[in-house]
């Protein structure tokens, strides 16, 4: 005769699922930081002549196509970092049975 084990498949279950979604969200606020950093660098540089001629309180809607066609290589860099981790933030998303942000949820 053997032991008898319990196993705690439910609650190893849920916990995995809670942190799929945190992870997903995370993953959402990393895409959401280097797009930030990625639209800082244009503005300093590629886009800068442009930026200072508009006025204040002006409003632009700006996503990766736009970054991506930005002169600076180091932009390109982190945009392309964006739209990976865009892609896996999706998946771990639909994994987690939540909705997936999509872009404009945040983008400059």
């Amino acid at each position: 005769m053997g032991d008898v084990i319990e196993f705690k498949a439910p609650a190893a279950a849920a916990e995995y699922a809670s942190r799929l979604a945190s992870t997903a969200r995370q993953a959402w606020e990393l895409r959401q930081a280097l797009f930030g950093l990625a639209f800082e660098l244009a503005l300093l540089k590629d886009w800068k002549e442009w930026n200072d001629a508009q006025p204040v309180g002006a409003e632009l809607r700006v996503g990766p196509d736009e970054l991506l066609e930005c002169a600076d290589e180091n932009v390109r860099t982190l945009t392309r970092a964006v739209c990976a981790v865009e892609v896996a933030h999706v998946s771990l998303a639909e994994a987690a049975g939540i909705r997936p942000y999509e872009a404009g949820d945040g983008d400059a």
